[in-house]
């Protein structure tokens, strides 16, 4: 009865070294296949990580250039507005009526127009600040030391207070 043992062990050990040699033999006959394989996953994914970063650099790139053409829009406003009021005042002796109108009208534009060009320079702000952010985010996410560490919110903060007192000097 012990000798039973024995000879189960030494069956099952030649099966695993010809499932061993068998599976060796045929990842190397596989390679032709798996390698092109693999780099087209890689390829894939590393296609697919570049999409997502062009879409967010397409999505800051489009918010700004939607900011600066409000400020050119409100810019044009304030012209129009102080070209306005030079008229109205101008109208104001010949047609009072029309005059009072044109020059109403012109300060309002340029008030609303005064009002457009704080939004969008606080808008820019936050546009600049959210991007430090995410950038922030990024690099601590992708290229910080402790991988395999969870980050903590704390940590975070800590290092973008670093990072910001770091540029002001």
């Amino acid at each position: 009865m012990s000798d039973a043992g024995y000879v189960k062990n030494e069956e099952t050990g030649r099966k695993k070294k010809w499932w061993i040699a068998a599976t060796i033999v045929l990842l190397i006959l596989a390679l032709p296949v798996l390698v092109p394989a693999a780099v087209g996953v890689g390829a894939a994914a590393l296609g697919l990580i570049a999409a997502l970063a062009g879409c967010g650099i397409a999505v800051l790139l489009g918010a700004g250039g939607c900011a600066l053409a409000a400020l050119v829009c409100l810019a044009a406003a304030l012209l129009c507005a102080v070209v306005g009021t030079g008229f109205g005042l101008v109208m104001l002796f010949s047609t009072p009526a029309s005059g009072l109108a044109v020059l109403g009208t012109s300060l309002l534009v340029g008030g609303a127009g005064i009002l457009g060009c704080l939004i969008i320079w606080q808008f820019c702000r936050f546009l600049v600040w959210a991007a430090r952010k995410f950038a922030g985010w990024l690099n601590i996410r992708l290229f910080s030391a402790n991988k395999g560490k969870k980050t903590t919110e704390h940590q975070i903060k800590d290092q973008t207070v670093q990072e910001e007192d770091s540029h002001e000097e």
